[in-house]
């Protein structure tokens, strides 16, 4: 997985990362978790889920985020 490999992925489930703060792009995996969980869908995900959990294993160390304006 690299860079672009995770941020078309996540183009592809409409979430657009330029931008997001870290806390905003857990929300956004979330959401995607609980749409495509393999458990959600008899296991017809499986895939795709694992490859949503690889990019943003990939984006949460190396993407440059947003600082946070809540602080």
């Amino acid at each position: 997985m690299d860079n672009d490999m995770a941020v078309r992925l996540f183009m592809r489930l409409g979430v657009r990362i330029e931008g997001l703060t870290r806390r905003e792009f857990t929300q956004e995996y979330f959401q995607l978790a609980r749409r495509y969980h393999p458990d959600r869908t008899d296991g017809r995900t499986s895939d795709l889920m694992a490859n949503i959990n690889a990019a943003r294993t990939y984006l949460e160390k190396y993407h440059h985020w947003r600082l946070d304006d809540k602080k």
